[in-house]
């Protein structure tokens, strides 16, 4: 899995775009960029991982279930991942003028989110 850096977009700071939704307007013009990690622990393999032979020798089955029973509330996680941006790392690798014109697409957004949210 690659690196990734994140850029965390606050609540109410999408100039009135709707925080989840600007990423999918924008993304035509950012290569192939993923929406990140997202909420995993709401993820099938996630909860695959608690029925795997090999887990389950190791920790009892009431173990497992007791993993993903607490790990399935994370309200924290679930509002990180609606309000990040993120860019692989090799994205942040460039020269400066790489960084500034990632700053200044950033800034971009943020003044006109209300507008991509329409488009």
């Amino acid at each position: 899995m690659s690196e990734r850096a994140q850029w965390k977009q606050p609540a109410g700071h999408h100039a009135g775009a709707k925080p989840g939704r600007t990423h999918n307007q924008v993304k035509p013009g950012f290569s192939r960029n993923s929406r990140g990690y997202g909420t995993l622990n709401l993820d099938a393999y996630v909860s695959g991982l608690a029925k795997n032979k090999h887990f389950l020798k190791i920790y009892c089955e009431q173990l497992m279930q007791q993993w993903l029973d607490q790990n399935r509330n994370c309200p924290q996680n679930e509002r990180l991942c609606g309000e990040a941006v993120w860019f692989t790392q090799n994205l942040l690798l460039g020269p400066r003028e790489d960084m500034e014109q990632i700053a200044n697409a950033i800034r971009k957004i943020q003044q006109h989110g209300a507008e991509l949210t329409k488009a």
